[in-house]
């Protein structure tokens, strides 16, 4: 049990470092209904005019358009669609 132990452990140490100098963003979800985190993400959204504010857009969709150099509802607005 203690060889498996140390093996999880290490797994683990080693995604942790991985994923240390990565950065995150508070993308909405589910669980933002009931985290107490909401505000302070929510702020953010709005202070960087985020994608995720236009009403009805899922993930795969501001994904395509941060493809398409649409990251901001400002710059989304410029966008021509046919």
């Amino acid at each position: 049990m203690r060889r498996i132990t140390g093996n999880v452990r290490k797994r683990l140490l080693m995604a942790v470092e991985e994923d240390a100098g990565k950065e995150t963003y508070p993308e909405p979800v589910e669980h933002c209904n009931v985290c107490r985190w909401f505000r302070e993400c929510d702020q953010r959204r709005r202070a960087d005019d985020h994608l995720s504010l236009v009403a009805g857009i899922r993930r795969h969709q501001r994904d395509q358009f941060e493809e398409w150099n649409a990251e901001t509802m400002a710059s989304w607005q410029r966008c021509r669609f046919r």
